[in-house]
């Protein structure tokens, strides 16, 4: 049987976000994602998990709710600086004028499976990297992908 971490952060790598509700363990995962044996296993350690939960919560000191994310049913408008840069992009079409770019220089070997599940991660956890826009007769809307995933292409130069 795998150890608490090693259950834990195979939850995490199938993008599955635990909670504490009260006495309750509650989760959400993409679609598909919870098949019977990861459902049973979850029931299983349900105990465990909820104990290290609220240990780790009461370590962090966080007595405040979890935030919400607000209902994306309806369209959502873009925010004052988003419609600025909508409106550049109508006038001068697109380009990559604002686009930011860097480099990084690793030392030693990569683990190109972390550097992707931390990539992954920063894109579930920031909505706006998964946001694009469209036009709604002829308004912007934003519109968030509920995941997206990402492979990092890999070019051996040695």
């Amino acid at each position: 049987m795998k150890t608490l971490d090693e259950f834990l952060s195979e939850l995490r790598r199938l993008d599955v976000e635990l909670w504490v509700d009260g006495d309750k363990l509650r989760y959400s995962a993409p679609k598909g994602i919870m098949k019977p044996a990861l459902r049973t296993q979850l029931k299983e350690r349900k105990a465990e998990i909820v104990k290290f939960l609220n240990e780790t919560n009461l370590a962090l000191g966080s007595t405040h709710e979890p935030i919400i994310a607000i209902p994306r049913e309806n369209n959502l408008p873009l925010s004052f600086s988003q419609e600025g840069f909508w409106f550049i992009d109508k006038m001068e079409g697109t380009s990559a004028t604002y686009n930011l770019f860097s480099s990084i220089k690793f030392i030693g070997s990569l683990n190109v499976v972390a550097l992707e599940q931390s990539l992954r991660e920063i894109i579930r956890r920031h909505e706006i990297l998964r946001t694009t826009f469209k036009e709604v007769n002829g308004q912007p809307i934003q519109v968030i992908s509920p995941t997206l995933h990402l492979t990092l292409p890999i070019i051996d130069l040695g």
